[in-house]
């Protein structure tokens, strides 16, 4: 397997991890979930992040945290020859410039490093479910 890096995003519940650890096992690559990453490192994050600023400015800063994190793991995987497959939202503009950034830097040491960006994207039906759902809690 040459260096290659599959990104898997998404809105949540489109089935992103599901997706990903198919993609990794087909893949022979080691895969990377955000949101498991930053449990491990930070802990479990505020159930209602929006209940106050404070919050919400500790979220986005373990998010920004985790994003750093993820991404420097995939770049040591390319720069090692590795794939993986990753999975967050990428819900950001900065952490796709993130990514773009990263792959930059790569490219210009492992030109073959390859980027795969897939999305999952949820039907109209599931997707009116969902906004119902959110609406509900």
């Amino acid at each position: 397997m040459s260096a290659r890096l599959v990104v898997v995003c998404g809105y949540p519940v489109a089935g992103k991890s599901t997706m990903v650890r198919g993609l990794a096992e087909a893949l022979g690559a080691h895969a990377l979930d955000i949101d498991a990453l930053r449990r491990l490192i930070l802990g479990v994050p505020h159930p209602c992040p929006n209940e106050s600023k404070e919050l919400m400015e500790l979220d986005k800063t373990q998010m920004l945290m985790s994003y750093r994190l993820m991404l420097q793991g995939a770049a040591s995987h390319l720069q090692l020859g590795k794939a993986l497959v990753i999975t967050a939202t990428f819900s950001r503009k900065s952490y796709r410039i993130m990514l773009k950034d990263m792959m930059d830097q790569i490219g210009r040491k492992r030109p073959e490093a390859q980027l795969r960006v897939v999305q999952c994207v949820l039907e109209s039906a599931s997707a009116q479910a969902e906004d119902d759902e959110v609406r509900r809690r």
